[in-house]
């Protein structure tokens, strides 16, 4: 797409129909695009035929470490969109500017379990779908449990808001 106009429809449609055509004789294409340059953007920049025609779209999201601005401290792979099923998000933090696999952060975990507030935890767990693994899942609500930020109450989880304050311990 070397000198086209990623904002025009046509040459992104184009461009995405031949990639379709690679995938139908049994090519697997990867797109790698990038993001709007203001803060808020959180999906590819360009013509919207790109996000409309593909069959998953992930997005690199990043936290910065406070003293060196300019460092990844961690980094998610996040689907937005996915016809495969529900989408996995990596969790990575930077070690000696490599990326290493890691679990996600307490505050994700708890912010999935807030989501299903009101269920079981059992309902809860076999919901995860790829978010995090199962295993990731129970060992955080038996933390959250002890420390208070979950309650289960009639086999109905509820968050404790009093204790849930700010970044938790991972």
């Amino acid at each position: 797409m070397s000198g086209q106009n990623e904002n025009d429809n046509g040459i992104v449609g184009d461009l995405c129909a031949h990639a379709r055509s690679m995938t139908h004789a049994g090519a697997t294409v990867i797109i790698i695009h990038h993001t709007g340059k203001s803060p808020g953007s959180k999906e590819s920049r360009g013509a919207s035929a790109f996000k409309g025609a593909v069959n998953a779209l992930w997005v690199v999201e990043s936290d910065f470490e406070e003293d060196r601005p300019s460092m990844i401290k961690e980094m998610r792979v996040v689907p937005k969109k996915s016809r495969l099923g529900d989408g996995m998000v990596f969790y990575y933090q930077m070690k000696n500017g490599v990326p290493t696999p890691s679990k996600p952060s307490d505050m994700d975990v708890l912010e999935f379990i807030a989501q299903h507030e009101g269920r079981s935890k059992t309902a809860i767990i076999d919901s995860v779908k790829g978010r995090f693994t199962r295993q990731v899942l129970r060992e955080a609500f038996d933390r959250f449990i002890v420390g208070g930020q979950v309650k289960v109450e009639k086999l109905k989880v509820r968050i404790n808001p009093e204790k849930v304050v700010g970044e938790t311990a991972t």
